[in-house]
């Protein structure tokens, strides 16, 4: 009711935006058949996924184990990333995630999107 409530807001307000935001389970990559080959040249895969309710659009992080972690530096950098790109009419963000303390709450963060109230003056709430 809370996220159907804050995005009819969001269609109404064009200052405020509603996101929802997920990692997919890990995808090993490449897909093989051959038994023998499965765990040598497996490769695991993470996609961190924005979506947008009201205007339905999809911003996708895409990284391999080479590349980087599944730490809360990981998550937060590509939230920021997000936000950082967010056109400067917006003044409020709400964030619908899971309760996962790795990914979505915790200090890291948190602390991320006070740096970020300070400097670009949008009001960042994480539901």
């Amino acid at each position: 009711m809370e996220k159907k409530h804050d995005k009819e807001r969001a269609i109404a307000n064009s200052d405020t935006k509603v996101i929802t935001v997920d990692l997919q389970a890990v995808l090993m990559t490449p897909v093989q058949q051959a038994s023998a080959l499965y765990y040598k040249t497996k490769l695991a895969c993470h996609n961190y996924t924005i979506y947008d309710l009201t205007t339905r659009d999809v911003k996708v992080y895409f990284w391999h184990e080479g590349e980087g972690d599944l730490s809360a530096n990981s998550f937060a950098s590509c939230l920021t990333d997000y936000i950082e790109q967010l056109p400067e009419n917006i003044l409020e963000l709400i964030i619908f995630s899971d309760g996962s303390n790795y990914q979505n709450r915790n200090a890291v963060l948190s602390n991320a999107l006070l740096d970020l109230r300070t400097r670009k003056q949008i009001k960042c709430t994480i539901v």
